[in-house]
């Protein structure tokens, strides 16, 4: 094949964040009761301090009247703990696998987007919505970092958002390799998960630099 004459175009850097809190939406993304199931995800779920982490970003963004999206996962695989068809894992009466996980739940003004994909951007709203919120800055955090908050950062910096995805603030859980010599640990998985969409797609950030730049 003769490449003669092709032309390859690499992705620029994203567009430098404001972190203007008014103009910057907080997307929460699949804080969910189905990732409580014990042993559906692998059960290794690694950074036990993201609750804390997106809470702390949640109640700031509360106190402030800040632009805050949950974005939930309903899921079409069968049997996905993430099935809205599904009862709680923890024996919880009363929720679904869906429901957001204690303290996450939407208040008031703030805005629910249902997806069914990886990516927070396809078959919804999210575009629609941003525009009328006039936001062009997002903050992501959630689950996980590796599927849906990644793929979400991805098209977020295609689309020409500007991006932060914060480090501290997504987790996930260990992979089988691709060839099947052996499981990769739920810290490298995020590891590479963010180092590849880092400066490209999007600034990943830990929360306590971010909560000094945020006004």
């Amino acid at each position: 094949m003769d490449y003669t004459g092709s032309s390859f175009e690499y992705a620029s850097t994203p567009p430098s964040p404001t972190y203007e809190g008014k103009s910057t939406a907080l997307v929460i993304i699949d804080m969910q009761r189905g990732f409580l199931h014990p042993t559906y995800w692998g059960g290794k779920r690694n950074n036990p301090h993201l609750e804390e982490v997106c809470l702390r970003l949640l109640n700031k963004y509360r106190d402030q009247k800040w632009p805050i999206i949950h974005v939930h996962h309903h899921s079409n695989t069968p049997g996905s703990p993430l099935s809205p068809d599904l009862p709680d894992p923890s024996g919880h009466t009363g929720y679904s696998e869906v429901d957001a996980l204690e303290g996450f739940e939407p208040r008031g003004s703030e805005i629910k987007v249902i997806k069914t994909v990886n990516s927070s951007f396809i078959g919804t709203n999210l575009t629609g919505i941003l525009a009328q919120m006039a936001v062009k800055d997002l903050l992501l955090v959630g689950l996980t970092a590796n599927h849906c908050v990644n793929t979400t950062a991805r098209m977020a910096g295609n689309l020409g958002y500007s991006a932060v995805v914060v480090g501290d603030g997504v987790a996930c859980f260990p992979r089988l390799a691709w060839d099947g010599k052996g499981e990769i640990d739920a810290d490298t998985v995020q590891h590479i998960a963010l180092s590849t969409i880092h400066n490209e797609f999007c600034t990943v950030m830990g929360s306590e630099e971010l909560m000094k730049l945020l006004h």
